[in-house]
């Protein structure tokens, strides 16, 4: 591990992967439900072919969730450093192994409450909870349903140390950033900072794969604790964050948070507390799949900056293993803010939070520099879950019902445009423009600072000629409508996961009339009639005839699902389809004129001609026509010319 320290008191100016930016912590603009708005098709050709051939997503590569043992918890007893001490804020970045420490400034401890900042309900503007907001003593826990607000915003964590695994939790305190334990971050058995940290938000426990979650999942990618913690092991300060690649509190929400306050202060509020407890506590509980709750009041503030639950032991009354890093928070009015992170227990009588803290929170280096860094000031457009208003199986050729996404601009900076996004239709949850392209939209939005928008999209078709199976819809914006084009596709659990059945096949029968010949074939292949004159095409599938007449024939025109007189007739197949085309033979005209000083008549077998008076007659070709000439009384027949000859 590379280990650089600095302490300073003045704006970080480091040349290092870390820079915090000075912008403000604000909340999204409203914790009500994402406005949603229509994109519009563009109109741009769509794929026609089925592209089955970019490689799947990889899942997360750690072990099943719920076979990972917990964090172990630190020992209450290690480490003292005396507050207004020299403590400072670390930022670890897990991909370089740089370690930075900063000077906060002085330590502000249980000094007058009133620093806080909000938090934010989530994309669907959830409202209420199941939390109970009773002053009393701390009761015992049971199980909450996680996809429910506001549980959802409570995470589990994996973390990996070298070849080993733990498991803690924690809570989202902005959209991109998670508040825990420091013993979650930083581990004191020789192993320092976690190499890697896996985020479920809401975990439910019911599967191992990651996009069979409510939520997915999110990655570490820099993490934050104090020298107090990572350099003396002192529980007073065994407070932690984790910032993670994936915005995924825009859709669960998170919590605002609170700092300083006095201890009495703090003994006449109710707290909550949701967690994972992993560590077995008999009769085969608190196996790590389920998400627990109690609420109640601290009952002592035991040490500097720890709160202290008297407890009665037992599985639902205790501190145990893998509540390491859970946030207790309390309900203000419609807000939560959580206050501080579950830290240490003796498992039977004692439970102990290490609260947050005024110079671990706004002291340079500290929870808001980080958050804010997480954010940037550059306009950044994340595509997240993508979701079907009507069902996931679907016939290939149907339309497709509204299917939306949520645009989530989890930063700081603004844009007011117009972006292009594709929506493709995947073999895998690995979208890309390797994929089968099946629309091209815009959405046109004016995107706030930490701002979202739901995005439907309505008219597309599934490709007719799409195989029976699954596939997974997702769409991907278009690179330059932002400054990082890396998170502009729904990937992994953010695909749409999708059933493809076959379409149905209707039936065209040609069928052909009149007195020529000819043959009739079709685009695609099928029929060439001639002697195959049926064909059966999937529903959809748009097929073109051409009728050929014969040299000695004519085409007559269509009747039946064609009409019209051109010799081609494109029609679609969403029903059985019955078509005639009618041939007839070419017609010539004979004519016969009469000459010489006599009089007679020509007649015509077959008939038609009676010349006299009827002189002309059209056959079709090939007609055999014997002419007779008969002379009147007084003349005699002088012979033919012309077409005929001899006398």
């Amino acid at each position: 591990m590379k280990k650089l320290t600095f302490l300073l008191t003045l704006a970080l100016a480091l040349a290092t992967a870390v820079a915090f930016a000075q912008s403000q912590i604000n909340a999204p603009p409203s914790s009500e439900p994402a406005p949603t708005v229509n994109s519009v098709d563009t109109g741009a050709p769509v794929d026609v072919e089925i592209y089955i051939e970019d490689e799947e997503a990889q899942p997360p590569d750690h072990p099943p969730l719920d076979q990972v043992p917990p964090m172990p918890m630190p020992d209450a007893s290690a480490g003292t450093v005396t507050f207004g001490e020299d403590v400072a804020n670390v930022v670890y970045d897990p991909s370089t192994g740089e370690e930075i420490q900063i000077n906060p400034g002085p330590s502000s401890l249980f000094g007058d409450f009133g620093n806080y900042v909000e938090g934010y309900n989530g994309s669907d503007g959830a409202e209420g909870g199941t939390d109970l907001d009773l002053l009393m003593t701390f009761g015992n826990m049971y199980t909450v349903n996680p996809q429910e607000f506001p549980w959802r915003m409570n995470v589990k964590l994996l973390m990996q140390f070298g070849s080993r695994y733990f498991v803690c939790s924690g809570a989202m305190v902005d959209a991109e950033t998670v508040f825990t334990a420091g013993h979650c971050v930083f581990e004191h058995g020789g192993a320092g900072w976690a190499d890697n940290i896996w985020v479920y938000p809401g975990w439910d426990g019911g599967a191992h794969d990651p996009d069979a979650e409510f939520f997915g999942e999110a990655k570490s990618s820099l993490l934050l604790s104090n020298t107090g913690w990572t350099t003396n092991g002192d529980v007073n300060w065994d407070v932690g964050a984790i910032r993670v690649t994936r915005a995924v509190g825009a859709l669960t929400g998170w919590y605002g948070y609170v700092w300083d306050g006095s201890c009495s202060w703090h003994l006449g509020k109710t707290y909550h507390n949701p967690s994972y407890p992993s560590e077995s506590c008999g009769g085969g509980l608190h196996t790590g799949t389920d998400m627990y709750y109690w609420f109640g009041n601290f009952d002592s503030c035991p040490t500097s900056n720890n709160l202290q639950i008297d407890t009665s032991g037992g599985c639902f009354n205790a501190g145990w293993g893998g509540m390491s890093g859970s946030g207790f928070y309390y309900i203000d009015g419609s807000s939560r803010y959580v206050h501080a992170t579950a830290s240490t227990s003796n498992r039977s009588t004692w439970f102990r939070a290490a609260r947050l803290y005024g110079s671990f929170v706004t002291g340079t280096g500290g929870l808001q520099d980080f958050i804010r860094d997480s954010r940037g000031s550059s306009f950044d457009l994340q595509a997240l879950d993508m979701a079907s208003s009507g069902g996931t199986t679907f016939q290939a050729g149907s339309t497709l019902p509204n299917i939306t996404h949520l645009a989530t601009n989890p930063t700081n900076g603004t844009s007011n445009d117009t972006f292009q996004f594709r929506v493709y239709l995947s073999s895998n949850d690995n979208i890309s423009s390797s994929d089968t392209l099946i629309s091209t939209r815009t959405l046109t939005w004016n995107f706030a600072a930490m701002g979202s928008v739901i995005v439907g999209s309505s008219g597309m078709t599934i490709p007719a000629n799409t195989p029976p199976g699954t596939y997974w819809l997702g769409v991907e914006y278009d690179p330059g409508v932002d400054g990082n084009s890396s998170n502009n596709d729904t990937d992994d659990w953010d695909a749409l996961p999708i059933v493809v059945t076959a379409a149905p096949s209707y039936r065209l029968t040609v069928s052909k009339s009149g007195t020529g010949n000819g043959t009739v074939s079709s685009t695609p292949s099928g029929i060439d009639c001639g002697s195959d004159c049926n064909e059966d095409y999937t529903s959809g599938t748009s097929v073109t005839l051409s009728a050929s007449p014969a040299s000695d024939s004519t085409f007559g025109g269509w009747s039946g699902a064609c009409s019209g007189s051109s010799p081609t007739c494109t029609l679609t197949m969403s029903a059985a389809r019955s078509v005639t085309a009618k041939f007839n033979k070419r017609t010539y005209r004979l004519s016969v004129t009469k000459s010489g000083t006599g009089t007679g008549t020509v007649e015509s077998s077959p008939a038609g001609i009676n010349c006299g008076t009827d002189c002309s007659e059209d056959y079709t070709a090939g007609t055999s026509v014997t002419l007779k000439a008969t002379p009147s009384g007084g003349s005699t027949f002088g012979g033919w010319g012309g077409a005929c000859s001899g006398s």
